[in-house]
């Protein structure tokens, strides 16, 4: 009752997390809220696999058809009716997202989700679900061809590259993550994003830019990923180099947020693949790549001048000064949020410099909002995290113009860090949320 009360006017159900919450109680939810005065648009459950069974699947399945059959009816009427009668109940989904649903056959969420078919589901978030398999993907594939834009499937173990394949109808996908996919290979991810909107798939020997290929290959908007505004791909480390350069040159002309972390095989040759193919870069995560030097990242920022918003080197060890004095030229204008965790070549002085040209020129200057961000800027908290960076002094500490109070993993913070550098940088996609995310909100009509 206290989360689903059916005369509340709220379209959406969000739990954070429900780990407490057993099957009896969602079923009760579910119920009271399929039964309410407005439809459900949004049901998140965040670690949910104590309660979300295949019963809820069903009851969520079950209530989307009747509210399907009522409002077919109603519809044949309604030029008989008073204005102002709406057959708007029951559920009506456009998000979805259900963390950690362990009990949850493929079988049963399947069916849920071809239940679900029509216009209006537009979010599919399914993590940290192992049993999750190439039935799910299919039923995705078959039910949300055209109306799905986001999807995130981390941590699904079971997924391999026939069910991932099995999405290649969603014509209309703008944002993916697939992080931590063991069983998902180079090839085959290569083979999905290249897939049709043409007929076309291209190997992983393929030429990324020669002559005779660039009159052979199709247009990036024709492929499967060509639309991407956001990829994810983080946690799966067995991806190299051949994979990223195959995908930059032809999926990532539109993207603006881009998550490598966890990808520590890649070299500077695909930061420099990003540099030239994904021009509209805003949001790029290289947390763990520890490969990377300033060779390839300095042409990436240069790139990206008064562009980049969002930025993790987080364990990119190798950086020296000359990648800070790129961010200080080019970026200082644009950057809102940095992690140079466990980046030990980087001296006092460029880290002060470039701080204060931060500070001068650009959004930390202006971060005194009461909400925490900048200008709109994607809903990113300003902020500078320096985890493990002993080599800094008070000269940096406390000798810049940048507010203490913005950075994190100084001596003086009392946060306490868990895990190796690969797990420290911002929330992954994994994390996605309807209350987080404005691309979201802005286009539904959550209140």
């Amino acid at each position: 009752g206290l989360f689903a009360d059916p005369e509340s006017l709220s379209p959406e159900l969000v739990l954070d997390d429900c780990c407490l919450l057993d099957e009896d109680a969602l079923l009760a939810a579910l119920s009271a809220l399929a039964g309410g005065r407005v439809p459900l648009r949004v049901l998140c459950l965040g670690s949910c696999g104590r309660g979300f069974t295949a019963k809820c699947a069903q009851l969520i399945s079950d209530q989307t058809a009747v509210t399907a059959a009522a409002a077919s009816a109603l519809d044949q009427v309604r030029a008989f009716l008073p204005p102002g009668v709406d057959s708007e109940r029951g559920f009506h989904l456009d998000h979805l997202s259900l963390g950690g649903c362990y009990k949850l056959p493929a079988e049963a969420l399947s069916h849920m989700l071809r239940g679900l078919v029509g216009p209006r589901l537009r979010t599919v978030q399914l993590t940290h679900a192992p049993q999750i398999d190439g039935r799910v993907t299919q039923a995705l594939g078959a039910a949300c061809a055209h109306s799905l834009e986001c999807l995130a499937l981390d941590h699904c173990a079971a997924l391999d590259d026939a069910a991932l394949a099995a999405l290649s109808p969603l014509r209309n996908l703008e944002e993916l993550s697939l992080a931590g996919l063991p069983r998902m290979t180079g090839p085959g991810l290569v083979a999905l994003l290249t897939a049709p909107r043409g007929a076309h798939t291209v190997s992983l020997d393929e030429p990324s830019s020669t002559a005779a290929g660039d009159d052979a290959r199709p247009e990036q908007g024709e492929v499967f990923g060509g639309r991407l505004r956001l990829l994810s791909l983080a946690d799966n480390e067995h991806l190299a180099d051949e994979v990223v350069i195959v995908i930059a040159a032809h999926c990532l002309a539109q993207a603006q947020s881009l998550d490598l972390s966890g990808l520590a095989l890649l070299t500077d040759a695909s930061v420099l693949a990003l540099a030239e193919s994904a021009p509209a870069l805003v949001t790029l995560r290289l947390t763990g790549c520890c490969e990377l030097t300033d060779a390839g990242l300095v042409p990436l920022i240069e790139g990206r001048a008064r562009q980049l918003v969002e930025l993790s080197l987080n364990g990119c060890s190798l950086i020296t000064a000359e990648t800070i004095k790129a961010l200080e030229d080019h970026c200082a204008e644009s950057l809102v949020a940095l992690d140079l965790s466990w980046c030990r070549a980087i001296s006092d002085n460029a880290l002060g410099r470039f701080t204060d040209a931060c500070v001068a020129r650009g959004p930390w200057g202006r971060s005194a909002a009461p909400s925490g961000t900048v200008d709109g800027a994607l809903g990113v908290t300003p902020s500078l995290k320096l985890w493990g960076m002993t080599q800094l002094t008070d000269k940096f500490h406390r000798g810049h113009s940048l507010p203490r109070s913005m950075i994190t993993g100084t001596p003086d913070s009392r946060q306490l860090q868990a895990g190796h550098a690969r797990g420290m940088g911002a929330p992954s996609c994994a994390h996605w949320s309807v209350r987080t995310r404005p691309s979201m909100l802005a286009s539904s009509t959550i209140s």
